[in-house]
C-alpha cells in the first residue's frame, strides 16, 4: 500500500502524498518536539520536512522505506534547527552594571 501511494505521489498526485503523510503527522510532531523542545519549532520542522519530502520524492530508491526516509528528513531538519538556535542565543547584559 505504501509503495503504491509513493508511485502515485511521484506522478504528482497530491492526494496520494497526503494519504502517505497524514497518518504519520502525530509521530513526526512528537519526534520533532523531542529534539527541539518547542511546539512551534516542531511544527515548523514537520512542515519543512514534508515540503522537502514532496520535492525529493523521486530520490526515494525503495518506496517501502518511506517511513525511515521521511523520518531521516525530519531529524536532519531538526538538527539544522538546533544549529540555528545555538547561533541565535543572546546573552543578556545588565545595562546598569555597564554604566557603573
Amino acid at each position: 500500500m505504501v509503495a503504491e501511494r509513493v508511485v502515485l505521489a511521484r506522478t504528482g498526485d497530491p492526494s496520494a502524498f497526503e494519504a502517505l503523510v497524514e497518518p504519520r503527522g502525530g509521530a513526526m510532531t512528537r519526534t520533532a518536539m523531542a529534539i527541539l523542545g518547542s511546539e512551534a519549532d516542531a511544527r515548523d520542522a514537520v512542515q519543512d520536512a514534508l515540503v522537502m519530502a514532496w520535492r525529493e520524492l523521486a530520490s526515494l530508491r525503495e518506496p517501502e522505506a518511506f517511513d525511515a526516509w521521511l523520518t531521516r528528513i525530519l531529524v536532519n531538519r531538526c538538527k539544522r534547527g538546533l544549529r540555528g538556535v545555538a547561533t541565535r542565543r543572546i546573552r543578556e547584559v545588565d545595562v546598569d552594571a555597564l554604566a557603573g
